[in-house]
């Protein structure tokens, strides 16, 4: 059974706006500069997972 009530569904849309983010930064993460930002975002990420 799927979950459709409104929570379920914001939550569905902010992760489908911040995986595209998240997939940009990891791309520049070769940069040093933004090695920082992007171990925040992971870590963020991680946190809401679990």
């Amino acid at each position: 059974m799927h979950d459709r009530s409104e929570g379920q569904v914001k939550t569905r849309q902010l992760i489908d706006g911040v995986v595209p983010l998240v997939d940009r930064l990891v791309g520049l993460s070769r940069l040093r500069a933004l090695r920082p930002v992007t171990r925040q975002a992971l870590a963020l990420i991680h946190t809401l997972r679990h």
